[in-house]
């Protein structure tokens, strides 16, 4: 009888280790908040995503939260390139590769392997880029 309880019991106890992804999967997703140099950074009309634990956000919410001008930043949707310029310097990423190349004002160009790439989201068609990254090759 003690052999037929403990069974029962690592029964039970690996239905319910079991069980909690799946539980966990139906909770809402959390906030994003998003830090900048300490300061929490508002990304109204921009929803952070968060993909295999990196935080993603449209190029215009992250290039305008690190002090580039609207007008500097574009985004070629027929070549997949997202660019912004800033003091003469470029930075640029294509959707589905992960590097970044950022030129500086003599033109000399340098380019940094990211771990993940850049991609569209497709509910509203605007380019996401990892923001951590984008912010640590600008600055």
């Amino acid at each position: 009888m003690k052999q037929f309880s403990r069974i029962l019991a690592c029964a039970l106890a690996l239905v319910m280790i079991l069980s909690v992804p799946a539980a966990a999967a139906e909770l809402p997703e959390a906030e994003v908040s998003v830090l900048l140099n300490g300061d929490a950074v508002d990304f109204t009309g921009a929803t952070p995503k968060i993909i295999d634990n990196r935080t993603f956000l449209p190029f215009q919410a992250i290039f305008s939260a690190l002090g580039f001008e609207a007008d500097s930043i574009n985004w070629d949707e027929e070549t997949g390139i997202v660019s912004a310029v800033r003091a003469g310097s470029t930075v640029s990423m294509t959707i589905g590769e992960k590097l970044v190349t950022v030129t500086d004002s003599t033109g000399t160009a340098t380019t940094v392997d990211a771990d993940v790439a850049p991609y569209v989201d497709e509910a509203n068609g605007q380019p996401y880029g990892p923001a951590r990254f984008v912010a640590e090759a600008v600055e």
